[in-house]
C-alpha cells in the first residue's frame, strides 16, 4: 500500500478517535520502507497527539536527518518544540521551515508566533503581516497582529485587529451557558452609540481576571448614559458584582437563559469590546476601587495581630495556556519566602492543594473555608497589607481594590495588557510587576521578592 493511502485510512482512524491504530499501521509501514521522510513525520505526529513525547521527537528528527531541507518536516518539530515550551529550538526549525516554503501561511503565522512569545514583537509583526498578505481571511494573524499593537500600546491598530478574536475563537471565548446566540446579533452589537434610555446586555468572555478588569467600563457607562445594563456573569463574581455596582442587574451564567429574552435588550457587547469602546486613543483614567465588596468581618482568626500580613498565590488556572510557566513550579521555591518570621502568610487559594502544602517548610494558613466567591476574597484582601501573587485573577482583583500587590509576570508569552513596562501598571496603580525573565529562573525572583519586603516592612 502506498503511503497516500495508508494516509487516508489513518486519518479516518484519527477521526474516530483510534490514534494509536492509526500510529501502529503507521510504524507498520516504516518497517517496511525505513526511508520515507514522510511517513516519519505522520509517525511524530499521531505519537504527539498521544502523548508519546520521546518517541514522537525521534520520529521527527528521523524525518528531518533523512530530507533535511523539507519544510513540513522542520515545521512539524517547531510545533512540536513549542508545544513542549522548547521555544528557542521552535524558533530555529520554523526559521528553517519558513527558508523552504517562504509563502506558506501557516509557517508565516507560526513563525510569527514563536517570535511573539520570545518577546521579539517587532520582527513578528513582520510575519503576522506577511500571513495576512498570502491568506487575507487568516484571523489568527489578524488577533496576533492585534496583540502586538496592544502590547506596543499601540491602540488605534491594536483594537480593530484584536477584534478579530470573535472570528478565530468563533464565540468560543463567550460563557453563555445555554442562552440562545441567535439572540445575539451583529446588528444589535454596540460598537458605542448613544445609549440613553436603552438597554445593555454585557457578555462574559474569557477568565475571571478579564472580566474584573472590565468591570471598570460599567461605571463609566453609568456615567455617560441613562440606560439598563444587564451583566451576566459567572457565579462566583456575582456577589461581588452585584455590590460593586447597585443599579445594574446581574445573572449568573446558568441562569440567564431563562432570565434574559431578546426583547430584554436593545444592545449587547462582549465585556472585553468595552476597553477597545473607551480606549481607542489610550488607556482612560479610572476611579480606584472600582470594585466594593459587601463587607463582612470573617477573617480575624487567619490574621496575626504582631505580624504583617500577606497573602499568597503561586498557581494560576491549570487549564489557560500559559499556565506552567506563569504558576511556580514547585512551592519548595517559595520557602526562602516563607522563612522570614516577621510576616504572616496567608494563600488564598480556596481550592484544595494539600500536596501544595506538604511542600512548604514553614507554616502558611489556609483560608479556604472562609473563601467562597470573589466577594469573600475581596474583603479578605482588603484585610491584608499586601498580597504576592503570579499572574491571575487575584492580581486584578487586588488592583480593582487599589490593594498594594506585587505581581510576578513572565517575559515567555508575557500578556498583552503588561505592555513593555517591566515595573509598573497603567491598569492598576498599586500593582507593582516582578519580571520572571526567560530563563525561567524562579529562584532569583522570588528571592528579589525577598530583599523587597526586608526593605519595605
Amino acid at each position: 500500500m502506498s503511503l497516500e493511502n495508508l494516509i487516508i485510512i489513518c486519518e479516518k482512524l484519527k477521526n474516530k478517535n483510534r490514534l494509536d491504530l492509526a500510529l501502529r499501521k503507521i510504524q507498520t509501514f516504516l518497517k517496511k520502507d525505513k526511508a520515507n521522510f514522510r511517513a516519519y513525520i505522520y509517525a511524530g505526529v499521531y505519537a504527539h497527539s498521544l502523548n508519546k513525547i520521546i518517541i514522537a521527537e525521534e520520529y521527527f528528527r528521523k524525518a528531518i536527518q533523512i530530507k533535511p531541507d523539507d519544510g513540513d518536516a522542520h515545521f512539524h518539530y517547531a510545533i512540536f518544540l513549542q508545544s513542549n515550551k522548547r521555544f528557542v529550538d521552535s524558533l530555529k526549525h520554523f526559521r528553517n521551515a519558513y527558508k523552504v516554503n517562504p509563502n506558506s501561511d501557516l509557517i508565516c503565522v507560526g513563525l510569527g508566533r514563536i517570535l511573539q512569545v520570545l518577546g521579539e514583537i517587532e520582527e513578528a509583526m513582520i510575519f503576522f503581516k506577511k500571513t495576512i498578505d498570502i491568506s487575507p481571511l487568516n484571523y489568527r494573524a489578524k488577533y496576533l497582529l492585534g496583540i502586538s499593537y496592544l502590547r506596543l500600546q499601540d491602540f488605534n491598530n491594536g483594537w480593530d485587529l484584536y477584534n478579530y478574536r470573535h472570528e478565530y475563537f468563533s464565540g468560543k471565548q463567550y460563557s453563555l451557558g445555554r442562552i440562545d446566540k441567535n439572540k445575539l446579533t451583529s446588528a444589535s452589537k454596540w460598537k458605542g452609540q448613544n445609549l440613553n434610555k436603552k438597554a445593555l446586555l454585557i457578555v462574559p468572555e474569557q477568565g475571571h481576571g478579564d472580566n474584573l478588569m472590565c468591570f471598570r467600563y460599567i461605571h463609566k457607562i453609568n456615567d455617560n448614559y441613562d440606560c439598563q445594563i444587564t451583566l451576566i456573569c459567572h457565579n462566583p463574581l456575582k456577589t461581588l458584582f452585584i455590590n460593586s455596582c447597585k443599579s445594574i442587574t446581574v445573572y449568573e451564567v446558568d441562569e440567564a437563559h431563562e432570565k434574559i429574552s431578546r426583547k430584554d435588550f436593545d444592545y449587547w457587547v462582549p465585556f472585553f469590546d468595552l476597553p477597545m469602546i473607551f480606549c481607542r486613543s489610550g488607556l482612560q483614567s479610572s476611579e480606584f476601587p472600582y470594585l466594593q465588596p459587601f463587607k463582612e468581618e470573617l477573617f480575624d482568626t487567619l490574621k496575626d495581630k504582631h505580624k504583617k500580613n500577606i497573602g499568597i498565590v503561586w498557581r494560576g488556572n491549570p487549564k489557560h495556556a500559559n499556565d506552567d510557566i506563569r504558576s511556580i513550579p514547585s512551592t519548595k521555591l517559595l520557602n526562602p519566602l516563607l522563612s522570614t518570621k516577621e510576616f504572616n502568610f496567608i494563600s488564598l487559594h480556596n481550592e484544595e492543594l494539600t500536596e501544595d502544602f506538604a511542600n512548604f517548610e514553614h507554616e502558611i494558613t489556609s483560608s479556604k473555608k472562609f473563601i467562597k466567591n470573589f466577594n469573600d476574597l475581596a474583603n479578605l484582601i482588603l484585610d491584608l497589607d499586601l498580597i504576592i501573587s503570579v499572574d491571575t485573577s487575584i492580581v486584578h482583583l487586588s488592583g480593582a481594590l487599589n490593594k498594594k500587590c506585587w505581581v510576578i509576570i513572565p517575559e515567555i508569552d508575557k500578556d498583552w495588557r503588561w505592555f513593555e513596562d517591566k515595573k509598573k501598571s497603567p491598569w492598576y496603580p498599586s500593582l507593582e510587576i516582578f519580571t520572571l525573565n526567560n530563563d525561567l529562573n524562579w529562584k532569583k525572583v522570588i528571592d528579589e521578592i525577598r530583599n523587597k519586603l526586608s526593605e519595605e516592612f
